[in-house]
């Protein structure tokens, strides 16, 4: 970024600060991340790149997904998707706006425009993009309690990401399978599923999502009433994601720890786990954090 050459123009600046807001979101420092997009903006419209200008409003909508910012970012996902010509792109838009409206529980909506982007991505005819897109079906059914069209979405995601030799998403459809039979109440089932998951995640994937199905199994056992194993499974899934450090992942853990030490009884180390995740959501500007830590506090 720093060398002065005539291959330094506005295009290539503008994709090196969004790089770095990119690599800045993942590490969860979103007002880094945000100081970086908002310096790639001007120069991708100086560009006048529009994949690179839809880029740059689409990670901008990102930043604002992980501060709960749900009208700010679908209002930057629609500005991405007014630039996106490219098919690939602008399937991946159409999934990004649907998972707004399912985190809205808007769960129809959020199909609405699942089922756009399925369209374009049996178009381009990718076994990866068609696993992606059928989990994320699956995912809006089991909300709307439509089980059985969400096993089947599920199953068809499962046999493309199969396909696509992809082990990391089919260890999230996994995951995701086991979440289903959970809400079924089938228990043997579901643990079958997350083994099954964790066990490749272990192979394949980073702590972050190794501790997502951790935690998950702990839920589960949580659901079943054996608190002592819940409790294993958390605590794991806690310092899986310390090692990260990403502070979203960190207040959930978190929040399935206060759970769990309340219902124990262990009020001084629910406290301390409260006043963490009060000061995690200071430092992020987080109302979602900051809202649970006040009223994990009120309980205890």
């Amino acid at each position: 970024l720093d060398i002065d050459h005539p291959a330094n123009d506005t295009y290539n600046r503008g994709d090196l600060y969004t790089s770095m807001g990119w690599s800045s979101n993942r590490m969860g420092k979103t007002d880094q991340a945000k100081e970086y997009y908002n310096k790639a903006l001007p120069l991708a419209q100086e560009s006048g790149d529009s994949l690179l200008i839809g880029t740059v409003y689409n990670n901008l909508g990102s930043v604002h997904l992980r501060r709960g910012n749900h009208p700010t970012t679908l209002e930057y996902y629609q500005r991405a998707l007014n630039y996106y010509s490219n098919k690939r792109y602008r399937a991946v838009t159409l999934s990004n706006i649907g998972g707004i409206y399912s985190e809205l529980n808007l769960y129809n909506k959020a199909l609405e425009y699942f089922n756009r982007s399925l369209k374009i991505r049996q178009e381009i005819a990718s076994v990866y993009l068609l696993a992606n897109i059928y989990n994320r079906i699956g995912v809006a059914q089991s909300n709307l309690a439509n089980y059985d069209q969400a096993l089947v979405s599920y199953k068809q995601a499962l046999d493309n990401s199969q396909k696509a030799s992809t082990p990391k998403l089919t260890a999230t459809i996994l995951n995701n399978l086991g979440l289903l039979y959970k809400k079924l109440s089938l228990y043997d089932k579901a643990i079958d599923y997350y083994e099954q998951s964790l066990a490749m995640k272990e192979e394949v994937s980073s702590p972050s999502d190794i501790a997502t199905t951790t935690n998950n199994l702990g839920q589960l056992y949580w659901d079943k009433g054996n608190k002592e194993e819940a409790d294993n499974y958390y605590y794991k899934a806690l310092k899986l994601r310390e090692q990260v450090g990403n502070p979203y992942d960190i207040a959930s853990s978190l929040n399935s720890m206060l759970r769990l030490t309340i219902d124990q009884r262990n009020f001084k180390q629910a406290t301390t786990y409260a006043n963490r995740l009060k000061a995690m959501g200071d430092s992020t500007d987080s109302y979602d954090m900051l809202q649970k830590a006040s009223i994990y506090l009120g309980r205890i």
